[in-house]
């Protein structure tokens, strides 16, 4: 049997302790091929000595000045000398028999030119297990399924590097999103197939939430101009295109209610409003409204 070699992409940044246990989920894997790429994105705590000290040659490991994520991934691409190409964000872990799941929907299906599995939270897993695994998920051009419900995510799909650097890479100048932008991408011109199991393990981001809402307010509608800017996609999406600008606004409100900033909330969730008129009966951003303006007299009396 022919067994392609599979690169899996593992950028990191100062996460010197996650990163082993990500590195061992895959190191751990039953497919006999496996090429583990680690793209070190300007890490200061040590990674490179930790990692050269645990893993040694048994891993390829890359530096690079800090660039940000998008261009950590892209940088594994190139690095990669496997056919196939999958990620793994560094704070999660593979599931065993993650590669092989994917790696079969390949050989069964000649069709087949991304293949993917889902994702779940570690705490989480042995509970939603049994239910995820009883759904059912597309196959074929799915993108309009995938804009209904995100299932695919960067740590659970599977692709030929020929096909990353010819339809694919992440947008470097994109902070959140990145994903998603690059699916819709993805799915519109090549045939998805679902490998029937979960393939990874996210663990707790509670940490980098703050990071996270910064991100988001960083990029504002950044992605969706992206997507819309390709004049495939504003006619196959164009009945999606007011939705999807209404959720990236809500989005946008939510965050600013994280970092307490109430006006932008209200700016953000009008904007939503406007937009589509659903909005208007979602009670669970009206009470928000009402968080906004606490917040922002709190913030007043405090100057």
């Amino acid at each position: 049997m022919h067994y392609p070699l599979v690169s899996v992409i593992i950028p990191t940044y100062n996460r010197k302790e996650s990163v082993k246990e990500a590195v061992q989920s895959v190191l751990d894997q039953d497919y006999p091929k496996i090429e583990v790429v680690v793209i070190d994105d300007g890490s200061t705590d040590g990674t490179a000595e930790e990692l050269a000290k645990v893993f040694g040659s048994r891993i390829h490991y890359v530096f690079q000045e800090n660039a940000g994520v998008s261009r950590a991934r892209n940088r594994g691409v190139l690095e990669a000398r496997g056919d196939l190409v999958c990620f793994l964000d560094s704070d999660d872990i593979l599931v065993p028999g993650s590669i092989s799941a994917r790696i079969s929907c390949f050989s069964n299906n000649k069709n087949c030119r991304v293949s993917y599995g889902l994702s779940v939270k570690e705490t989480k897993y042995a509970k939603k297990k049994e239910a995820l695994l009883k759904k059912s998920f597309p196959y074929g051009y799915i993108m309009k399924s995938y804009l209904k419900e995100p299932f695919c995510n960067t740590n659970t799909y599977m692709i030929s590097k020929e096909d990353m650097l010819n339809y694919g890479m992440y947008r470097e100048d994109l902070t959140n999103l990145e994903d998603f932008e690059l699916f819709v991408r993805l799915m519109h011109k090549l045939y998805f197939c679902y490998c029937g199991t979960i393939c990874s393990l996210t663990r707790d981001k509670s940490k980098s939430a703050h990071r996270n809402f910064k991100k988001i307010m960083d990029q504002g509608i950044k992605a969706l101009d992206h997507i819309f800017s390709d004049p495939e996609l504003v006619n196959v999406l164009a009945e999606e295109k007011i939705g999807l600008y209404a959720e990236t606004y809500l989005r946008l409100a939510k965050a600013s209610l994280k970092l307490k900033r109430g006006r932008e909330f209200r700016r953000y969730f009008k904007m939503a409003r406007e937009l589509q008129h659903s909005q208007r009966t979602n009670f669970k951003f009206w009470r928000r409204w009402i968080i906004s303006w606490a917040i922002s007299l709190w913030q007043v009396g405090k100057e």
